[in-house]
């Protein structure tokens, strides 16, 4: 749903219906699935607080908090030990020792 708040900041009447479609997709993987009108307030309630809190400016100040080339690069290099890239970095170092 950020998603689709970023891609233009939509009228509420918009970003509700859009609340409601998503929370309504949530709804019917319950084994026991709420009814329409509590889903619906859910999603009015959701959408309410979302719509009031997350703005363009906020969303911007929270991208340059959150995103600065040092925590990418500390994100990058966790993302790397978790992934082959990791074993591919492993690989070649254990190789290159090889050779020596």
């Amino acid at each position: 749903m950020g998603a689709a708040l970023r891609r233009g900041w939509p009228a509420f009447a918009q970003w509700f219906a859009a609340c409601f479609e998503r929370a309504m997709g949530y709804n019917v993987q319950f084994p026991v699935p709420l009814s329409e009108p509590e889903v619906k307030a859910i999603a009015k309630s959701v959408a309410k607080w979302t719509h009031r809190r997350f703005t363009e400016k906020a969303f911007a100040e929270y991208v340059a908090r959150t995103h600065s080339p040092e925590i990418q690069a500390i994100r990058g290099a966790r993302g790397c030990r978790k992934s082959s890239c990791y074993r591919l970095k492993f690989a070649l170092f254990v190789l290159n020792a090889d050779l020596l």
